[in-house]
């Protein structure tokens, strides 16, 4: 049966009966729009919206999780003696830091680790950063990836933020390759300083060293550049993350040009899409309904709304640009990952609720799409070089959800199309 076969014999009958003909056509369109907006049918309600492709694993590692300081920071006796000859102890490990000094020439090692907890660890509340063994500092500030739900910020995530805390800033941080999941460093020649920054995880490891005194003032870079990668090699491995390959400080990133914001972003959603998500979708509502996928400095957004009585969709885009010591591809990256991590640890409010989150191979270059039952409606976002998009679709009335099926097929038809529409 078609949408025009249903109302017509039940307008007639209405008709035949001593009803006012007004009253027969009311009660018509009251029916015929119910038929419409049914289950199944045309309308935002459509159930011909594709499931999205999903990964068979997730890329996205899980770990390691620290559950108790290596001894000596992980530091082997052997780097010490290398990096410190004769060096004194004085801090051995307790609330996760050493350091090492050699009175005779200055030569220092300094290494503290920085966990960022959860609940399952069972060292300390969630999610709080804390020098292990330390007490709890205040917790850390909760994910802003959404405007919908409670998503917490889970331990990984929290360190990915903080990988670069302690370094100076008005010497530029430089990629170091090879080491735990990412790192930074610093070769600080007035000083006579290198720092550098692993993370492992949910823990973070500073190391600064500090190589003395030598011959005639000066020193080969090369020299304490080698001898501080050796000792984050040591406290790495550790942490459950052995090196790859030789760790080495990488050269400046380069590539394509960064792709700017698009002029329009409500162009990007095409009015077939529009038509099943969002129905009599109205007119788009631009820069306003929903907050930047991250807070990157220097970043430019575009947002576009678009709300009708029953149906709300909300896309987001963000244009990253280069931070630091990394370019903005790879920035784009690291705020993807703190999105996927926090998106994938997720639960419900109550008990029973339904979560749902896969790893997708596409759109874009990174992509997930996820779902929490009475905290975070459908979304899907992903990366396009230095671009971050999310597209996010739930019901209009809070008393009329929609199910899991129909928010997140939603969402990733948006998002499908927007990735199609944007520069390669």
């Amino acid at each position: 049966m078609n949408e025009t076969e249903g109302p017509v014999p039940i307008t007639r009958r209405l008709a035949s009966r001593p009803l006012t003909w007004l009253a027969a056509a009311v009660v018509a369109a009251v029916l015929l729009l119910a038929w419409a907006c049914r289950p199944g049918s045309s309308g935002p309600d459509a159930a011909d919206l594709p499931a999205p492709r999903t990964l068979p694993a997730d890329p996205v590692p899980a770990g390691p999780v620290v559950t108790r300081l290596p001894a000596r920071c992980g530091v082997s006796p052997a780097t010490i003696e290398a990096l410190v000859p004769g060096a004194r102890v004085e801090n051995d490990g307790d609330f996760g830091e050493c350091r090492w000094h050699a009175p005779g020439s200055g030569a220092s090692l300094k290494v503290v680790l920085t966990a960022f907890l959860d609940p399952a660890v069972g060292i300390t509340a969630p999610p709080e950063q804390a020098t292990l063994g330390r007490p709890p500092r205040p917790p850390a500030a909760p994910n802003t990836a959404t405007s919908y739900g409670q998503v917490r910020a889970v331990p990984a995530a929290v360190a990915v933020t903080h990988l670069t805390d302690g370094l100076y800033s008005d010497i530029a941080p430089e990629v170091v390759t090879g080491l735990g999941d990412e790192a930074v460093g610093q070769y600080d020649r007035s000083q006579g300083v290198v720092r550098i920054r692993v993370r492992a995880g949910d823990v973070v490891a500073s190391l600064d060293h500090h190589w003395g005194a030598s011959p005639g003032g000066r020193r080969d870079p090369a020299g304490p550049r080698r001898d501080t990668l050796r000792a984050a090699a040591d406290v790495a491995r550790s942490l459950g993350a052995p090196p790859r390959g030789t760790p080495a400080f990488g050269p400046a990133e380069t590539g394509r040009p960064l792709l700017n914001l698009p002029a329009d972003v409500c162009a990007l959603v095409p009015k077939a899409v529009l038509d099943k998500v969002i129905g009599d979708r109205g007119s788009p509502l631009r820069g306003r309904g929903h907050v930047a996928p991250t807070a990157v400095k220097g970043a430019r957004n575009g947002e576009c709304s678009w709300r009708t009585g029953r149906r709300a969709l909300d896309v987001t885009v963000q244009a990253v640009p280069d931070v630091g010591a990394f370019g903005g591809v790879r920035t784009a990256g690291r705020e993807y990952l703190k999105l996927h991590l926090n998106a994938r640890g997720e639960e419900p409010l109550g008990t029973g609720g339904e979560k749902y989150f896969a790893a997708l191979p596409g759109p874009g270059d990174q992509a997930f799409a996820a779902y929490v039952q009475g905290g975070a409606p459908g979304r899907v976002v992903f990366r396009h070089r230095n671009l971050l998009v999310e597209a996010v679709y739930t019901a209009g009335d809070p008393g009329e959800p929609l199910t899991r099926r129909q928010t997140v097929n939603g969402a990733y038809a948006v998002a499908v199309e927007i990735a199609r529409r944007l520069p390669r």
